[in-house]
C-alpha cells in the first residue's frame, strides 16, 4: 500500500482534522482533492466539480461524526476524571473529620488529666500553706527553654534564687524557700545524657553539697531528651542519705510547664516530709509511720503522674501532624480539580467542532456536579455558595443553578 506523508507549514491547519479519519476516509479525502486540482485544469468542470462537491461532502459529514464521537468521548472521561477527584475529596474530608474527633478525644482526655495534676499540686500546697504559688493557664502550657526555666520556678514557688553555675559542682541554681529548703537545681538542655558523665556526676555533686549542710534537696531536669539513663520513665524519685540528713533527689526528662511545676511541689513536700521525720525520729511513732506512708505515696504517685503527661504530650503531637498531613494533602487535591475544571472550560471555549454541540455538554456536567454535590449534602441540592468559583463558572454555562436543578430533577424522576 502506497504511504503519503504530509508536511503542513505552522498556522496553516489548526485544525488537524486527518487524525480522526480512518485510512478509506482519508483516501475518499485524497481523491476529492485530485480530482479538484484536475478538474481545475479540465474543460468539464462542471460536472469534477460536482463530483468533488459530493465527495467533499461525505468526507466533512464523515469528519463531523468523527469530531461529534471524539467529542463526546473526551467529555465522558474529563467528567469521569472530576466524579473520582470529588470521590477522594470526600474520602479525605472524611479522614479528616474522623482525626479532628480523635483530636478532640485526645484534647478531653488531656483536660482531664490536667485537672488530676491540678488536684495533686493543690493537696500538696495545702500541706504547705505558706508557700505563694501562681497558676499557669492552659494557654501558657508549653515548652519550657532553658532560659525559662528561673521564671518558671519564681511562678511555682515562693522563694529566692541565685546564680551558682559559675561555681562548679553546685549545680545552676541555689533556690531557698522561707520554710527552709535549699534545692539545687541543675538543668540539662542536651539531645543525650550520659549514666557517667551527667547522671553520676549529678549524684556526687548532690551527695557534696549535702554533707557540707548547703542543700537539702536537689532537682535534675532534662529539656531534651526522652528518657533518662537506667532509669525507667522520664520521673525518678529518690532519696540520698548523707551524715546529715536524707536529701530527696528529682530527675525528670521533659520540658512541659505542668509536669516541672508537679516535680518542683513534689520536692518541696518530700523536703517537708523529711524534716518532719528527722525532728519524730525516736519520740513520735506514730508521727513517724504517717509520714513515712505520705513520703511512700507520693514517691509513688508522682512518677506516674508525669509519665501520663508525657504520654498525653506525645499523642496528641503525632495525631496534630497527621491531621495537618491529611488537611494539605486535601488542600492540594482541591486546587488539582478546580484547574482540571478550568482547563476543560477553557477546552470548551476554545475549540470550535466541541463547542457546537456544547449546550448538551454543559447541562450534562452541570447536572453531574450538582448531583455529586446533593449526594454529599445528605440528599439537599447544593447552594452556591456551597461550590467552587468552576462550578458556578459550569452551572453559569448551563443556564443557572435553577434550571440545572430542575433538569436534575426531571432526570431522576424519569429513572
Amino acid at each position: 500500500m502506497p504511504e503519503i506523508v504530509l508536511t503542513v507549514p505552522e498556522n496553516r491547519c489548526t485544525y488537524a482534522w486527518w487524525k480522526f479519519c480512518s485510512d478509506s476516509q482519508l483516501a475518499d479525502a485524497l481523491e476529492a482533492v485530485g480530482a479538484l486540482w484536475n478538474a481545475s485544469y479540465s474543460n468539464d468542470t462542471a460536472e469534477e466539480i460536482r463530483k468533488l462537491q459530493n465527495r467533499l461532502e461525505g468526507a466533512n459529514e464523515a469528519a463531523n461524526i468523527v469530531a461529534q464521537t471524539t467529542a463526546e468521548r473526551s467529555h465522558a472521561m474529563y467528567a469521569q476524571q472530576l466524579e473520582e477527584k470529588d470521590n477522594v475529596i470526600a474520602l479525605l474530608k472524611e479522614q479528616c473529620d474522623a482525626l479532628r474527633s480523635m483530636f478532640e478525644q485526645y484534647k478531653a482526655n488531656s483536660d482531664t488529666q490536667h485537672r488530676i495534676t491540678e488536684q495533686v499540686v493543690d493537696t500538696l500546697k495545702q500541706k504547705n500553706s505558706e508557700h505563694a504559688t501562681s497558676t499557669i493557664s492552659a494557654q501558657q502550657m508549653g515548652s519550657v527553654a532553658e532560659d525559662e526555666m528561673e521564671r518558671l520556678v519564681v511562678e511555682t514557688l515562693a522563694c529566692e534564687i541565685e546564680d551558682v553555675s559559675h561555681a562548679g559542682g553546685c549545680g545552676d541554681r541555689l533556690i531557698t524557700t522561707p520554710d527552709g529548703m535549699k534545692l539545687m537545681l541543675e538543668v540539662k538542655n542536651v539531645e543525650r545524657l550520659h549514666s557517667k558523665n551527667d547522671i553520676e556526676k549529678f549524684r556526687r555533686d548532690v551527695y557534696n553539697n549535702a554533707e557540707n549542710q548547703v542543700i537539702n534537696a536537689a532537682v535534675l531536669v532534662s529539656l531534651k531528651t526522652a528518657a533518662l539513663p537506667n532509669i525507667s520513665g522520664p520521673c525518678s524519685v529518690s532519696f540520698m542519705n548523707t551524715p546529715h540528713a536524707r536529701v530527696p533527689v528529682v530527675m525528670l526528662s521533659s520540658n512541659t510547664r505542668t509536669a516541672i511545676q508537679l516535680a518542683l511541689h513534689g520536692i518541696s513536700q518530700l523536703q517537708s516530709i523529711a524534716t518532719k521525720e528527722s525532728m519524730a525520729r525516736g519520740r513520735a511513732p506514730l508521727e513517724m509511720e504517717t509520714l513515712e506512708a505520705e513520703r511512700t505515696q507520693l514517691q509513688k504517685v508522682l512518677p506516674t503522674i508525669c509519665r501520663h503527661i508525657h504520654e498525653a504530650e506525645s499523642h496528641l503531637e503525632s495525631r496534630i501532624e497527621l491531621l495537618q498531613r491529611l488537611l494539605d494533602d486535601a488542600l492540594t487535591e482541591r486546587t488539582r480539580q478546580k484547574e482540571i475544571t478550568y482547563q476543560m472550560l477553557k477546552l470548551h471555549q476554545s475549540i470550535s467542532w466541541l463547542a457546537a454541540s456544547q449546550d448538551g455538554n454543559e447541562m450534562d456536567f452541570a447536572v453531574s456536579i450538582v448531583c455529586g454535590l446533593k449526594d454529599r449534602n445528605g440528599g439537599e441540592f447544593p447552594k452556591t455558595a456551597q461550590m467552587t468559583q468552576p462550578q458556578r463558572a459550569a452551572v453559569k454555562a448551563a443556564g443557572g443553578l435553577k434550571s440545572v436543578v430542575e433538569m436534575a430533577k426531571k432526570r431522576q424522576r424519569e429513572e
